[in-house]
């Protein structure tokens, strides 16, 4: 499966540089930073509230709450963060499920990133940052990965109540 990660928006941060299956990424770990953790990748920019009430979504093995979504298309969908890192940290997931982002389709791989800047370019002004970084993960070193963004801090999963009322707010950007 692969994912897209650490979409970051700040005003000052010292980007860390890490590599994750082959894939070169940045992050930041300051407490004003705003994470946008996209995952997995996106696709088609027609966003459509009664579609997306009735479509239902998965996350790898996990079926999402359609609560949890507040931005949907054609191919891909987002959703806010069971252990958000800090506020504005999300998922931006594709419809299909690939292994490695070569799989993807041109159209896919062209929503993809139309998704992720216009979710970007929402949360970043809903945020107040002053920028954004985009990074790919795959699973292979997921687990890697997660040890090393907990930051020696363990974070509590979110009520789905807590979620739904996250993602309502994220909804009205769009």
């Amino acid at each position: 499966m692969l994912k897209l990660l650490s979409f970051v928006s700040s005003h000052n941060f010292t980007p860390l540089s890490n590599f994750i299956g082959g894939i070169q990424f940045q992050s930041a770990f300051t407490p004003t930073n705003h994470f946008f953790h996209l995952a997995r990748v996106f696709s088609s920019i027609s966003h459509s509230q009664s579609k997306m009430e009735a479509d239902s979504y998965m996350f790898g093995p996990y079926k999402i709450d359609k609560k949890e979504v507040f931005y949907s298309t054609d191919l891909s969908y987002a959703l806010v963060n069971l252990r958000p890192l800090l506020p504005g940290h999300v998922l931006v997931c594709p419809r299909r499920e690939v292994k490695r982002f070569g799989d993807l389709s041109a159209d896919e791989t062209s929503d993809l990133w139309l998704t992720a800047q216009k979710v970007g370019k929402q949360l970043e002004s809903y945020h107040k940052a002053s920028s954004l970084t985009f990074a790919i993960q795959l699973d292979v070193k997921e687990k890697e990965m997660k040890q090393s963004l907990d930051l020696d801090k363990e974070r509590k999963d979110r009520s789905i109540e807590e979620m739904a009322e996250e993602a309502d707010e994220y909804r009205k950007l769009f």
